[in-house]
């Protein structure tokens, strides 16, 4: 039905209005899980910095315990493992230095092939957290994938923080970049994650329960952590989604001697799944194979994933609608990219497609740029 010219020429204004609003908002394309995450991982190995012998030459028999941990995760086939500093050993603040030196040999040293590697290391308002990152960084920076911050209270923190890194890793001339993954476990830093995650060098954010509790003045209990912080754990993947960035969840706290263990492992696993999480933290190595194995994508959805994905790149952009198309290509992407980190879709896969991963990836960004 055509409109009466003299109504036509009165909404002309709002047309433009409308035009102009679409070009606004256009230039910012929906995010999702993971668009601005450069990799994927679904269980990242927990390493403290050092063993402690309890008998024997202690400096001699700690490193020998130490290096056989560190290499036995670079043998685990765990998709990240990350040293912690902060808690390897809070009771021996006067073994510091000597964390940082173990820490430093394992990078060097050892050789841990696609597994992403990560250092934890103490809090910003301690007084070990400035040589910390100036030792790792300024020796083994170019070694170093993830940094994870602990006891965040704020995004300018982090944003102080995300400056100091890029510095660091300028002055000691590495051309890599280290990404950021802040831990949630506190109040404020609850009501500050959605912030936090728009820090451009954040690509994860993750529950801490353990941690989390403390600050509330209650008992974590190992059985039902999952549903009893549901309301703060839950948010994560959501808020972090909004961002196109990714969210872990905390690591199984019931002890691994308990008859029990195999089955917490599982069930808080496959909850994470459900829930949107895009990988779980593991203390123990025992863990790696199982949760990784339930955060693995069968082979019908990975190839399902990539035929998804690669109509998508090849429909012209004239025949999509919105920004929906766009998130379901990507959420089709991950998948890919997980199937492939996997094992599960192995280079012919692609052959077959007629492309290449990161084709496939620069063509899905491409395309939703185009009709964004």
């Amino acid at each position: 039905m055509a409109l009466a010219p003299d109504r036509l020429a009165r909404l002309m204004p709002v047309r433009q209005q409308i035009r102009t609003t679409q070009l606004r908002y256009g230039r910012h394309p929906e995010l999702v899980r993971g668009s601005r995450t450069p990799f994927v991982r679904r269980a990242e190995l927990r390493i403290p910095g050092l063993v402690l012998a309890e008998s024997g030459d202690t400096l001699v028999d700690s490193r020998r315990a130490s290096f056989q941990l560190f290499q036995a995760a670079a043998d685990c086939s765990a998709d990240l493992v990350y040293f912690d500093l902060a808690d390897a050993l809070p009771s021996r603040p006067d073994l510091a230095g000597t964390i940082r030196e173990f820490v430093v040999g394992a990078l060097r040293d050892i050789h841990y092939g696609p597994t992403l590697t990560a250092v934890r290391p103490h809090p910003l308002r301690s007084p070990f957290f400035e040589d910390d990152l100036v030792t790792l960084l300024g020796t083994v920076g170019d070694e170093v994938d993830l940094l994870v911050l602990t006891d965040i209270e704020s995004a300018d923190e982090v944003k102080e923080i995300q400056t100091i890194v890029r510095n660091l890793q300028r002055g000691a001339g590495w051309k890599n970049a280290v990404s950021l993954q802040v831990e949630i476990a506190t109040p404020r830093a609850v009501l500050a994650a959605s912030e936090i995650a728009a820090v451009e060098d954040v690509v994860s954010l993750v529950f801490e329960p353990d941690a989390y509790a403390r600050t509330l003045g209650v008992n974590c209990d190992p059985h039902s952590w999952q549903a009893d912080f549901a309301a703060v754990r839950q948010l994560l993947p959501t808020v972090a989604a909004a961002h196109g960035k990714d969210a872990v969840d905390g690591g199984t706290l019931v002890s691994v001697t308990s008859s029990d263990f195999v089955d917490a492992v599982t069930r808080e696993t496959e909850a994470a799944v459900r829930h949107g999480f895009a990988a779980k933290r593991v203390r123990e190595l025992t863990e790696v194979g199982l949760v990784q194995a339930i955060f693995t994508p069968s082979l019908d959805s990975a190839e399902a994933a990539l035929g998804r994905a690669l109509t998508y790149a090849r429909t012209p952009a004239s025949s999509f609608a919105g920004g929906r198309e766009w998130m379901a290509a990507w959420s089709a992407l991950r998948t890919v990219r997980l199937a492939h980190a996997a094992g599960v879709l192995e280079d012919a896969a692609f052959a077959r497609a007629g492309v290449a991963l990161p084709e496939l990836e620069r063509l899905v960004r491409a395309q939703s740029q185009s009709h964004s």
